[in-house]
């Protein structure tokens, strides 16, 4: 079983493509996108009470307000089984670090459907302003990533983490048709960023076998219900 299998059980999604007709000659980098911390993710998806995040999330920054990124995050809206993309505010000092120093605001329609955060009076973030579609756009370009994760404790074992991954789970690195990536470290640790009892029901009888349980117990056994 390879990264995009997994995908597909409800844990972390590749999602649908939203590259642009020339997103073959854009990157991810080249177009100025912003690379997104797993802690500001689980934030954002504190917000969401019957849906789960798939783990994706891109930013960009509003050009048209100081110091507002727009973040895009995949999610799995309750009951159906395509991914959707919701888009949030924020004025987070830096969206790539571990530290949530500011708000999130709700902007697109389904931020507002899906989750509980919600707008700022007086500011008025519109899915119209330069930088939100392009934080969505961000997760269909090539060399797309998360923020290298700071939450593997300093004792972790990468390398026989990877071993075991790979020999007992079939799971590597991944490219996907669109050009962006899943590393396994990424899938990891968007797992123990995300909704263990979401993922446990989503696998129903093989969660005791599962790669999610494994990499919770390995990783992030605090998380373990």
């Amino acid at each position: 079983m390879v990264i995009s299998a997994l995908l597909l059980s409800g844990c972390a999604g590749a999602g649908p493509s939203t590259a642009s007709a020339d997103g073959d000659k854009k990157t991810f980098e080249s177009a100025g996108c912003l690379k997104v911390s797993e802690s500001l993710v689980d934030s954002i998806g504190q917000g969401f009470e019957y849906s789960a995040l798939t783990g994706r999330a891109a930013g960009f920054t509003a050009s048209q307000y100081e110091d507002v990124r727009f973040v895009a995050v995949e999610f799995l809206p309750e009951g159906l089984s395509d991914p959707q993309i919701a888009i949030f505010g924020t004025n987070d000092s830096d969206v790539a670090d571990v530290a949530l120093d500011g708000l999130i605001i709700a902007v697109d329609g389904f931020a507002t459907e899906f989750s509980t955060w919600g707008d700022a009076p007086g500011i008025g973030l519109s899915i119209a302003d330069k930088g939100a579609n392009e934080a969505k756009e961000c997760l269909g370009l090539p060399g797309y990533t998360l923020a290298k994760s700071s939450s593997v404790s300093g004792a972790f074992d990468e390398a026989d983490f990877l071993a075991e991954a790979k020999s007992k789970f079939g799971i590597v690195d991944e490219t996907f048709d669109d050009g962006s990536s899943l590393t396994v470290m990424e899938l990891a640790d968007s797992i123990c960023t995300g909704d263990v009892a979401v993922m446990k029901e989503n696998l129903g009888s093989a969660w005791n076998s599962s790669f999610q349980k494994f990499t919770i117990e390995k990783i992030c056994p605090e998380n373990m219900p």
